[in-house]
Formats: structure tokens, sequence, C-alpha cells
């Protein structure tokens, strides 16, 4: 298995990125979520009880985040319009961006986007 960028999920998953599809890993088996991402570059998990959107995959792609909710599959962009994000990380309620020149914090409880 290669993966361009890979985090911890709830229940030991392992979910990575290659070559533009989501999978996971569990129990010794791979599986393809979404495909066809545009210019994924990284991704993080919100862990179940950490706060805003526990259990979602977040993806850094190439001018907005994609979440995804495994539980539903539903799919969602957020975050739509961004300059060059090539980093994510998550934290409680809060996602925090690495653009070409700045940081950013995007408040998941109030859809708020700020320079840190």
């Amino acid at each position: 298995m290669r993966a361009d960028a890979f985090a911890f999920g709830d229940d030991d998953v392992i979910w990575f990125i290659q070559d533009s599809a989501l999978y996971s890993f569990e129990q010794g088996a791979e599986k393809v979520h979404l495909q066809d991402l545009d210019s994924p570059k990284d991704l993080a998990c919100g862990i179940s009880g950490d706060g805003c959107g526990g259990g979602r995959v977040f993806i850094c792609c190439a001018d907005c985040v994609v979440v995804y909710d495994p539980q539903s599959s539903r799919v969602a962009k957020r975050i739509t319009e961004l300059a060059s994000a090539s980093s994510i990380v998550k934290k409680g309620c809060s996602l925090y961006l690495l653009l070409a020149r700045e940081l950013v914090e995007f408040d998941l409880s109030a859809f708020v986007l700020k320079s840190i």
C-alpha cells in the first residue's frame, strides 16, 4: 500500500488517500469510499466525542475541503475557494489549514474562517 496522506479514525480505522481516491483500511481489508477527488493534499479525521465533526473525514483538496461521513456516505464541500491549501489538522471544533502563505482556522460550530 502506497499512500499520499493518511490519518487514524475511529475504531482503529486508517484512512488514506491514494491516486485521488479515499480509502479505509480496517481489519486487514482495504475499501474505496470516494474516487476522482480534485487534487487531494491531506486529510484529518474527527474522532467521535472530540467535538464537532466526530467520525467524519476531512480532505484538503485543491480549492476546498471535502467532508465525508462514513456512517451515511454523505459528501459535502466546505470552505470553498481556498488558495493553495496543502495541509489540514482537526482539533475539537476547529479545522486548521495551511495555505500558501498563511494558517487559517475554520470553526466547525459557527462556520467561520479566520486567519491566525
